[in-house]
């Protein structure tokens, strides 16, 4: 097992080496430490759950994120996104079956969501678009607090390891409930399995106590740094200065410095989400964003939106392949989208979790000219499914949209190599609809929720069931007056045809020619 945290420090903010102190078991600091933090722990597969080692054995790939619905600061490097909630993606081996127990662990770890089996339950991530070699699936589920998954990782850690060790070890398992971010990842090929975690920037005194036992039994390696990234010459490249050590070999920091390419950078701009009221059946979504200047000084960038809609809700594909029709959302093109979306059924009907969407927009010509902030709003159509009827007064169900992910994606010209990123985030659901020249300048989402929460709210209509009974009265005496009407109606004109003077000097010529 390896753990590496990583402080991330804010350049404004002071920071003295010498406050921190390293022994041979612990690190220390005197007085508080303001910083971002990152903990990436990696294990090796025989020292994982026996059930969790099923699931491995068939997957190519597992990549399980979750991100709090609460408004927050993410630190460079760290700051690529996705949509609050948990999300999955699954590739599995193409020789055997799925596993059938994916769904069973997701359910344990993280509570009740609607997960079947990957065959049911997931979707493919865009199968004819992606330029992946290996056929990944996708799963998303709201979910607010991963609070149940310290449960499972405190057995995880009591099943595993002794006594002496265990409760040291499941302490710093749950201090990842505290985080915003969690990845869960593994790769097949390299058959590493990792966890890692980001917390918000924090101002907080420093003492981390590591198990001696546990690191020469299971060489356990600690590596602690203290990092502050900057600009590098190339635009998609990020120095990175600061000091590293290693818990057991070192005694003191050592001074370092590195630059990587990165996949993903800020771009110091906010947006907003909001659902226009009324909303009824065909809500509209609108993004405004603060600034839709480039981001840089690359001319081949294009600014996308990535919507995570869960079943309730979709986007009419048919719709947003009218030119005319997006020009007047501000929107470009339909760029992807979840295949074999049913436009008609309703949600309770619906086996799989709900539908990606990834929309390129459409900006100024003129955005590279401007010299102050460029406010940009655009609007993407939406429409409700029927629900589950519910019992309430209102006749009204609420639903929450989490926030999209809004982002521009820039051609850097050449080939990138993100291999050495030490802090990279593969796939997250988007970048693979671009190639590896691409970088991405992640937008800032913005609440407009007193709360501060990071999703939409909507009011659905639905049957009330505390109505029913009324509502089938009032529907049985409404046709049942009205078959009786169309009744008498079709005898009055009977009763008339039949004793009309017209009819009966029809009768009298009729006998006479006989």
């Amino acid at each position: 097992m390896r753990e590496r945290i990583t402080f991330l420090l804010n350049p404004s903010d002071p920071f003295d080496p010498q406050s921190i102190s390293v022994n041979h078991t612990s690190i220390s600091s005197v007085g508080a430490v303001t910083a971002a933090k990152e903990v990436k722990i990696k294990f090796e597969l025989k020292e994982l759950p026996e059930e969790l080692q099923q699931v491995l054995r068939v997957s190519r790939e597992l990549h399980v994120r979750w991100v709090a619905e609460k408004e927050y600061d993410n630190v460079s490097p760290l700051v690529s996104r996705i949509s609050p909630g948990l999300h999955v993606l699954y590739a599995p081996r193409s020789d055997v079956e799925s596993s059938k127990i994916l769904c069973t662990i997701l359910k344990e770890a993280f509570g009740p969501m609607d997960c079947v089996s990957p065959e049911r339950t997931f979707t493919p991530l865009y199968k004819e678009t992606s330029n992946l070699d290996t056929p990944f699936f996708q799963f998303y589920s709201p979910l607010s607090s991963i609070a149940k998954l310290e449960d499972y990782l405190q057995n995880m850690a009591y099943s595993r390891l002794p006594p002496s060790i265990s409760e040291q070890c499941s302490k710093r398992l749950s201090s990842l409930i505290s985080a915003t971010q969690l990845d869960i990842s593994f790769t097949g090929s390299s058959q590493s399995f990792s966890i890692s975690s980001f917390t918000p920037t924090g101002t907080k005194s420093l003492f981390l106590q590591f198990s001696e036992e546990l690191s020469d039994k299971y060489k356990t390696r600690h590596e602690i740094g203290f990092l502050t990234s900057s600009k590098a010459n190339n635009p998609e490249d990020i120095s990175v200065s600061g000091f590293l050590t290693v818990i057991g070999d070192d005694k003191k920091l050592k001074p370092t410095l590195f630059s990587f390419p990165s996949r993903h950078h800020s771009s110091n701009v906010n947006f907003s989400a909001r659902f226009l009221r009324p909303s009824g059946m065909h809500p509209t979504l609108e993004l405004r964003i603060s600034d839709i200047r480039l981001p840089h000084d690359f001319q081949a960038c294009r600014a996308h939106v990535l919507l995570t809609l869960p079943q309730s809700i979709f986007v009419d594909k048919y719709q947003l392949s009218d030119p005319l029709f997006l020009r007047n959302k501000n929107l470009s093109a339909l760029r992807r989208i979840t295949d074999d979306i049913d436009l008609e059924a309703p949600a309770y009907n619906l086996p799989t979790w709900g539908s990606s969407v990834l929309i390129e927009l459409a900006t100024p010509d003129d955005n590279t000219n401007h010299s102050e902030p460029l406010d940009w709003t655009a609007q993407i159509p939406t429409h409700l499914r029927y629900l589950m009827p519910s019992s309430n007064s209102s006749g009204l169900r609420d639903i929450e949209v989490p926030y999209p992910v809004v982002f521009w994606a820039c051609n850097s010209g050449h080939t990138l190599k993100f291999s050495n990123n030490p802090f990279d985030r593969p796939l997250l659901g988007y970048e693979n609809s671009f190639g590896e020249q691409y970088i991405f300048y992640h937008l800032k989402p913005k609440s407009i929720n007193e709360d501060g929460r990071l999703v939409d709210k909507l009011q659905v209509p639905v049957l009330d069931l505390d109505q029913y009974y009324n509502i089938k009265v009032m529907t049985y005496l409404a046709v049942g007056i009205g078959f009786m009407w169309v009744v008498l109606c079709l005898l009055r004109v009977e009763m008339k045809s039949r004793y009309s003077p017209n009819r009966k000097a029809v009768n009298k010529k009729q006998k006479k020619l006989q």
